[in-house]
């Protein structure tokens, strides 16, 4: 062997561990082509590389050409060798590097072989290691193809699938089950996985807010028109049954009742007088009756200022925890009556009471299952169970329309909370499917927009 042959395989062969150097730090795919169809030819002759992509199903599409930076794809060009590519994978003819054969094709793709190619073609698979089919490279040269020739090419072929698979296997999953869904297969597999499980039972669940208020308590009101003019006990504070709770201002009631006391003594004083004369006179005998019906009148009027007068003075009707804002939001107040002003809770007693909007409603039976999470412990589980419910909606705190709901504490479970904490509670309703599960608020606002 001279010299000169010595030195050219040497440069082929370092032309081959570069290239698959090259190869092995292709980043992507596109790269990877790029470097195939235009490459290659550092390690063999050839007028064109064509590099078609593995679809699945014995079907490929063009991915990249040489010497071409973008791809026209309804090109005659490329739908003819697109054509002829698929109709070798269909006859299975794809598993070694080979010379394509025009007579092998059909007459329509074989009349415009000469059209398209110069000379004669080779067709070289891109398959991974364990025989999946990744690829197909096409060159196309004016000349004969030599086995040395074809021999490099399967050896850099191997290269390319061993680089391409790498490639396929880091893509981001995203990708991975974006091909895997175009598969028809697996997308009626999902669509049956998806009306099967629409089936399943799943219990009805909805979300409300609630408060632990306390159960039965004593509600006090006001007894009269006034102002408050003192409390003498401070929020949460236990009281006894008789304990002094509050005081109104008594200014106005007191003289009231004052001039009642002196406008009866008058009235007596009158009575008294009319009575004496009574036994002189015909005539003072019929002004007797009528200042009997004053003095009446007026002792009433003494009675009802006096009832007020003790009014002012408010007293606890049962022992028990008193519960208010605070003092200053009170004293000096004016209130009507019957406007609540406390209330005077059982110690250890209270419920749930829940607020349901009414767009969330759903049919609820008593002792339905209700289980509490507080705003100051959301990890912890108070369990409970439906005791009343409203038949009609009403305001909640928040403005919203709601159902309101009494729950009861199961195995005595809330009453070592505070009354007043507040919370979610998640109330538990009957068994249905999982599609009505989820589409029950979108089919009724469909329902009351379209009107069937």
């Amino acid at each position: 062997m001279t010299e000169e042959a010595t030195q050219k395989q040497l440069r082929g062969l370092s032309a081959l561990l570069q290239i698959e150097k090259e190869t092995r730090h292709a980043g992507n795919l596109q790269d990877l082509a790029f470097l195939i169809v235009n490459d290659t030819r550092r390690l063999v002759e050839y007028d064109q590389a064509i590099l078609f992509q593995h679809k699945g199903n014995n079907i490929c599409k063009l991915h990249s050409v040489s010497g071409v930076a973008q791809i026209e794809k309804n090109a005659p060009f490329v739908d003819w060798t697109t054509k002829v590519v698929n109709f070798r994978l269909k006859k299975n003819n794809s598993s070694e590097v080979s010379i394509i054969n025009p007579d092998e094709l059909p007459g329509s793709y074989k009349d415009n072989w000469s059209e398209w190619v110069t000379g004669n073609a080779l067709w070289c698979p891109v398959k991974s290691m364990n025989g999946e089919l990744l690829g197909v490279l096409w060159l196309s040269k004016n000349g004969a193809w030599h086995e040395n020739e074809i021999a490099i090419i399967e050896r850099v072929s191997d290269a390319y699938a061993h680089a391409w698979a790498a490639i396929i296997n880091a893509r981001p999953r995203k990708i991975k089950l974006r091909e895997w869904a175009t598969n028809k297969k697996s997308r009626l597999g999902v669509i049956l996985f998806v009306i099967v499980i629409m089936f399943l039972p799943v219990r009805q669940t909805v979300l409300a807010p609630a408060e632990i208020v306390p159960y039965n308590p004593y509600i006090l009101t006001s007894p009269l028109d006034g102002v408050i003019k003192k409390i003498y006990i401070d929020p949460s504070q236990a009281v006894k049954h008789g304990d002094h709770l509050l005081s109104f201002d008594d200014t106005t009631i007191r003289n009231q009742y004052e001039i009642t006391l002196k406008s009866l003594d008058v009235s007596r004083a009158k009575l008294l007088q009319a009575t004496q004369k009574s036994f002189r006179d015909e005539r003072s005998k019929e002004e007797v009756s009528l200042l009997k019906a004053e003095v009446d009148q007026k002792s009433a009027e003494v009675s009802y200022s006096n009832e007020l007068l003790k009014r002012t003075r408010v007293y606890a009707a049962r022992g028990g925890v008193a519960i208010f804002t605070g003092r200053d939001d009170w004293e000096g107040k004016p209130v009507v009556v019957g406007e609540k002003i406390m209330v005077i809770a059982k110690p250890g007693k209270s419920d749930l009471k829940i607020w349901l909007p009414v767009d969330d409603a759903i049919q609820l039976d008593s002792e339905q299952e209700v289980h509490f999470f507080l705003n100051i412990d959301p990890t912890r589980t108070i369990k409970a169970k439906i005791s009343q419910t409203s038949y009609e909606a009403q305001p909640s705190l928040d403005g919203k329309l709601s159902f309101v709901l009494r729950a009861k504490w199961s195995n005595d479970a809330g009453p070592s909370h505070r009354i007043g904490l507040k919370g979610t509670a998640k109330i538990y309703g009957k068994t249905v499917s999982l599609f009505y599960y989820l589409f029950r608020k979108p089919i009724s606002a469909l329902r009351q927009r379209l009107g069937f």
